[in-house]
């Protein structure tokens, strides 16, 4: 029983013991702080994507032209 009774109370006071619950807490929100930039940065990094693709399409079938030196347009 002796050995039982230092067991629980062993339990008793590392269950009291709080002195390592800052950095739980600060290690816990540091994971959430980085899982959550990840996924923003990837979703904006899919459309940033997208936008470029299109700015280029529209870059190439750009015409500069001045007068009557543009074709005429269909």
């Amino acid at each position: 029983m002796t050995n039982m009774r230092r067991f629980f109370e062993f339990i008793d006071r590392f269950r009291a013991d709080e002195s390592g619950a800052a950095t739980v807490d600060w290690v816990v929100g540091t994971a959430v702080a980085v899982t959550m930039s990840i996924a923003v940065t990837q979703s904006v990094g899919n459309a940033v994507k997208e936008m470029s693709d299109r700015i280029a399409e529209n870059i190439a079938n750009f015409e500069i032209c001045y007068g009557s030196a543009c074709p005429a347009k269909e």
